[in-house]
């Protein structure tokens, strides 16, 4: 016993130290540690410390509004050590979330993934108690990791409450290239500080609108700046979650009638407190005034008037497209009177985004594969920032081709012949 409890003392001085702070999820993780130590030392039996700040943990959930049901299941796993009550944690823990085991969870449409992703950590931990007490739960636990690591690969997903309007800007200003873009996003600071200031001077100001069209050919940016700007508004105070819904046309346009109404209404209620980026907008109004996209931009359109400053539009596309599209609908023209014209890469600013890209993921390009990814780019291939990225994953892939077949020791170096190689590729 005696090892058991210097080995616990630091987790049981944290509880202690912490515990007027708890809020129900602080009080699930810690009870959730408590729980991994009683499964792995098999405390069937009492221990007299471990239950004192279980006891604790359980009078403060007393000062909770509402307990929790998946606090009700924690407390009745930790009594019985069964593995059939931690799945029901599990499953408890992801209806709060809206989700059952093994759905196909659309993450970007959800508002908060920091709090799915945490809620997901804690359900996988529970799982794998269950399944240390001998309960098959191998699929759940499959599902669980695949989902958690989608969330992972999502930029900034754990950001949102860390996040000053200086360190946001800092990011912007590390971004390569889109000068134009970054002037853009600081006189529209500038207006929102200079409505401050006239507003608490008593002055008359004009209603602050924040929606924006984002027009320029493809890979250059305005998906990553909507997700800055989202960032950026809601660390000013202006949007309440900062979180960005990414849609297209279809998934605003139904295929029947009275649905795109609806469909569309959906989205708006989902960007709440946050950004709904439409990507390629103009095929809203390809159909003419037969077409169900109408129904998608009347419902838009009001949806921005009846929700006023409770979230922001971003129309995204071509240029011209874009241009079109704004001027045939007169609800979108007075509503948007805000516009970023994103231009196309620098030849040389591809190359240092792809020399950055390379290096975050540990690599390194030769100086004549510099020379060679440059002709490349020189010859008809620039201003496309996703090309760049598709070519940078292809090198990877052809530099761990490289290193199994010929059992190299070095995992970093990407030469001129992989790079001449994968130019092949492309042209084939």
């Amino acid at each position: 016993m005696g090892n058991q409890m210097s080995s616990y003392e630091w987790m049981s001085k944290a509880i202690n130290q912490n515990l007027t702070k708890y809020e129900d999820e602080d009080i699930e993780e810690a009870m959730i540690r408590l729980l991994r130590i009683k499964v792995k030392k098999k405390l069937h039996t009492l221990d007299e410390q471990m239950d004192l700040d279980y006891s604790r943990l359980i009078e403060k959930t007393g000062d909770l509004e509402t307990v929790r049901t998946p606090l009700v299941y924690l407390n009745s796993f930790y009594l019985c050590l069964d593995g059939d009550v931690a799945m029901k944690y599990v499953q408890s823990a992801l209806a709060e979330k809206g989700i059952r085991i093994g759905d196909d969870v659309d993450l970007h449409h959800v508002s908060d993934l920091k709090g799915l992703y945490d809620g997901l950590k804690r359900a996988y931990k529970v799982a794998e108690l269950a399944s240390q007490l001998n309960v098959d739960v191998q699929k759940t636990l499959e599902w669980l990791h695949l989902t958690i690591r989608a969330i992972e690969k999502i930029e900034h997903f754990d950001q949102q409450d860390k996040d000053t309007k200086e360190s946001v800007l800092k990011e912007l200003e590390s971004m390569i290239g889109l000068d134009s873009i970054k002037q853009e996003i600081y006189d529209l600071l500038h207006w929102i500080e200079f409505s401050k200031l006239r507003k608490q001077s008593g002055f008359k100001t004009q209603p602050l609108t924040l929606h924006t069209v984002y027009s320029g050919n493809p890979g250059t940016g305005k998906t990553t700046i909507a997700r800055l700007v989202a960032r950026l508004l809601k660390a000013m105070g202006l949007l309440s979650n900062g979180h960005v819904i990414e849609v297209s046309r279809q998934d605003l346009v139904a295929e029947y009638v009275g649905q795109t109404a609806v469909k569309t209404q959906k989205q708006i209620d989902l960007a709440q407190g946050g950004v709904l980026f439409v990507d390629e907008a103009y095929a809203l109004a390809r159909g003419g005034d037969i077409d169900f996209g109408k129904e998608a931009i009347d419902t838009l359109v009001k949806g921005m008037e009846d929700k006023r400053d409770q979230f922001v539009v971003i129309l995204a596309g071509y240029r011209h497209e874009m241009k079109q599209l704004i001027s045939i609908n007169p609800g979108l023209e007075s509503r948007f009177t805000r516009y970023f014209d994103f231009p196309d890469y620098e030849v040389n600013e591809l190359m240092q985004i792809a020399e950055l890209q390379l290096a975050q993921s540990q690599y390194v390009l030769e100086e004549r594969a510099k020379n060679k990814m440059l002709l490349f780019l020189e010859r008809g291939h620039q201003g496309n920032g996703r090309l760049v990225r598709n070519l940078v994953e292809a090198l990877i892939m052809r530099k761990a081709v490289h290193s199994v077949t010929y059992a190299s020791n070095d995992l970093q170096l990407i030469t001129e012949e992989m790079v001449s190689q994968v130019i092949r590729d492309w042209k084939r």
